[in-house]
C-alpha cells in the first residue's frame, strides 16, 4: 500500500508539472490558444511554450477539436521580448493585452485590424525598430506607456475614435517629429514627454488638460494646432521653455485669438495665429493641395507616392509625385481618402 501512494503521488506531481508547462489550451498553425467563452466560441492568442519568431500573422477563426473559433484578443504578455519581425492582426481581435509586445526589440511593422478597440498598458514599450503604423477608426483606449520607448516611430495619429488614454503613451519616442490628438481626447498626460524630435503637433477640439510633462523636454516644437476654441488648462507651464516660445507658432481656432493672447501660458508664445479650420483632417494635410475634377481627384504640392482610398480602406489608385501635379481617376461618387508625405485629407465628390 505504501510503495503504490508513491506512485501516485509521483503521478500526480507529474500531471502537476505538465500543467504548469503547458499554460495554453490548444495549438494551431504556430500559435497558442486560450479558450475564453466555449459558449461564444472565442479565443485569445497567448504565449507558448519556445518563443514566436519572424512574421507573425494572427488569423480571424482558427478551428480546433472540430470547432471553429473566432480570435478576439491577444493575450497579456504573448509576444513578450520574443523575436518577431512583424505583426498582422486579424480583424477580429478587439483588445492587445498589456505587455503584450514589450521589448519585442526586433519588431518593425504592425498592421492592426479593424475591430482593435484597446491597446494594454505597455502593450508595445521598447519596441525600437517599430516605425509609423495606422490606428484603426475602431480604437477606444490606449493604455499607460503603450509606446513609449519606440524610438522609430516618427509619426502617430491618434483617431477621433479614441475617447481614453493612459499617461506616457509615447513617452521617450526620440525620433517622433509629427503627432495629431483626435478630438475625443480630454487630457494628456505625460504623453510626449522626452520626445525631443517633436517638431509639428495637432491637438483635438475636446482636449481641455494638459498635465504636467506633457510637453517636457520637447525642445524642437515648431508648430503647435490647437482646435479647441476655449484654451486647455496647462498644468506645469513650466513644460514649455523660452525656446518653445521663441520659436514655435501656435495656430488657434479663428474667433479664439484673444482668449489664448489672454491664457497662461498661451499668452507666452511670440506667434500665436487664427486658422479657419478645426477639422484634424484638413490641418493634418497642410501642404497638400487636394480637389475633385469630374471623376478624377488632383492632388498638387505632394511629394512621393500618393494614394487614394475608400472610406472602408480599399486602394483605389496611386502615384508617383514631385512636387507638382497628380491626377488619379476615382470609380465614381462618394468620399475618398488621399494619402501623401505621410499625411491625410478625406475628399468627396
Amino acid at each position: 500500500m505504501k510503495r503504490f501512494s508513491t506512485k501516485c503521488a509521483v503521478f500526480f506531481i507529474a500531471l502537476l508539472v505538465s500543467v504548469q508547462v503547458s499554460a495554453y489550451d490548444f495549438r494551431v498553425g504556430g500559435l497558442c490558444y486560450d479558450i475564453l467563452s466555449q459558449d461564444d466560441l472565442t479565443c485569445a492568442v497567448v504565449a507558448g511554450d519556445e518563443p514566436y519568431s519572424g512574421n507573425i500573422i494572427i488569423p480571424e477563426r482558427v478551428t480546433y477539436g472540430g470547432q471553429t473559433m473566432t480570435v478576439v484578443a491577444i493575450g497579456a504578455r504573448a509576444f513578450y521580448e520574443d523575436p518577431v519581425t512583424s505583426v498582422v492582426i486579424g480583424n477580429s481581435v478587439t483588445d492587445i493585452g498589456y505587455y503584450a509586445f514589450r521589448l519585442c526589440s526586433s519588431l518593425e511593422h504592425v498592421t492592426f485590424g479593424n475591430s482593435v478597440a484597446s491597446i494594454g498598458y505597455n502593450a508595445f514599450e521598447d519596441c525600437p525598430n517599430l516605425t509609423d503604423f495606422v490606428f484603426p477608426s475602431t480604437l477606444r483606449s490606449i493604455g499607460r506607456l503603450a509606446f513609449t520607448g519606440c524610438t522609430g516611430l516618427t509619426k502617430v495619429t491618434i483617431p477621433d475614435s479614441v475617447t481614453e488614454m493612459g499617461s506616457a503613451e509615447f513617452h521617450f519616442c526620440l525620433n517622433l517629429k509629427e503627432a495629431v490628438v483626435g478630438n475625443s481626447v480630454e487630457t494628456m498626460d505625460e504623453t510626449f514627454g522626452s520626445c525631443d524630435n517633436l517638431e509639428r503637433v495637432v491637438i483635438g477640439r475636446s482636449v481641455n488638460k494638459i498635465m504636467p510633462a506633457t510637453f517636457r523636454y520637447c525642445e524642437s516644437l515648431r508648430t503647435i494646432y490647437l482646435l479647441n476654441p476655449v484654451p486647455p488648462t496647462v498644468l506645469e507651464p513650466s513644460q514649455f521653455t523660452q525656446q518653445n516660445y521663441a520659436n514655435a507658432t501656435l495656430y488657434v481656432p479663428e474667433g479664439s485669438l484673444s482668449a489664448y493672447q489672454a491664457a497662461d501660458p498661451w499668452m507666452n508664445f511670440y506667434s500665436i495665429k487664427e486658422f479657419e479650420t478645426t477639422d484634424v483632417s484638413d490641418v493634418e494635410a497642410a501642404g497638400l493641395s487636394v480637389s475633385a475634377d469630374g471623376g478624377n481627384i488632383i492632388v498638387e504640392n505632394a511629394h512621393g507616392r500618393v494614394s487614394v482610398y475608400t472610406v472602408s480602406g480599399a486602394l483605389v489608385g496611386s502615384a508617383d509625385a514631385d512636387g507638382g501635379r497628380v491626377t488619379i481617376a476615382v470609380p465614381g461618387r462618394g468620399v475618398y481618402v488621399v494619402k501623401a508625405g505621410g499625411k491625410a485629407v478625406k475628399v468627396s465628390l
